[in-house]
């Protein structure tokens, strides 16, 4: 089975990032993951962008593609220009938001014009929700499932990802993607270093596989492991124990090349 990793985070030679490959049995390098990659069936990735908005900084090797991040590093100076000039790259897929960590609601109005460039080259808004593994930085208020369907009802003509699919606030998160259909979720972020579904108590597994089932389409959901945050195997192991094998090709590829327009990937 072919696997395309819907999101990770990559930045060679970065201190925070060395650290916590280091973690999940991994190193922090183009060579290692391109190894790793190939060992795993993992044909593609797509980083969510932690750089500046430079257009030199996104350079990435073949076997990735980028959503552009605007992260706390550029959020005070958001140039719409550059910004498009990404999206008009192949390898540029998408925009990424942190809402959580820069404290906004991805609903208000001054959104519009950086969702009208989205909107124009048909190309997704990815947005960290929930809390994930590892993280307390998060205002939960900004980054919570509700406020995805909020924006999803308030600009149509969008298409979003939330990111960790709410973690944990999985019932939430469902009922988002229910409602609407402009709305797609990752399923990354869960775990940490070498953790594996065994680190979870049972009732966390039962209300992430029951809030997965409830959804009833299966069209929407993408593989993520946020490397270099989880060990990769784990992740794709953790991935087939909670989704049912009849739809692991979805969700470990084809969603991913549809949502993301990868082309070759599927």
């Amino acid at each position: 089975m072919k696997i395309i990793d819907a999101h990770l985070h990559f930045v060679e030679h970065e201190m925070y990032f060395d650290r916590i490959a280091i973690a999940a049995g991994h190193e922090n390098s183009e060579k290692h993951l391109r190894k790793m990659y190939r060992e795993l069936g993992m044909i593609h990735g797509i980083v969510m962008g932690n750089r500046t908005l430079a257009l030199e900084d996104h350079i990435y090797p073949e076997f990735l593609s980028y959503c552009i991040g605007l992260d706390n590093s550029v959020w005070n100076s958001i140039d719409l220009n550059l910004i498009e000039k990404h999206l008009q790259r192949r390898s540029c897929v998408g925009i990424k938001l942190y809402p959580g960590y820069l404290h906004f609601y991805i609903y208000d109005n001054s959104l519009a014009p950086l969702y009208r460039i989205a909107e124009n080259f048909n190309k997704p808004i990815a947005v960290h929700t929930g809390l994930t593994a590892g993280n307390s930085y998060t205002v939960p208020k900004y980054c919570e499932p509700q406020v995805i369907g909020i924006a999803a009802e308030k600009f149509p003509k969008n298409r979003f990802v939330m990111c960790h699919f709410g973690e944990p606030m999985f019932k939430e998160a469902s009922q988002v993607l229910k409602n609407f259909k402009n709305v797609s979720a990752d399923l990354s972020g869960m775990l940490e270093g070498r953790m594996s579904k065994s680190s979870f108590p049972d009732s966390y597994i039962r209300t992430l596989k029951d809030s997965l089932r409830s959804i009833g389409d299966w069209d929407r959901l993408m593989f993520g492991t946020d490397f270099p945050l989880a060990n990769l195997k784990n992740y794709i192991e953790f991935t087939k124990s909670i989704i049912p094998s009849t739809e692991w090709e979805k969700i470990f590829n084809l969603n991913a090349a549809r949502i993301y327009r990868l082309e070759n990937f599927s």
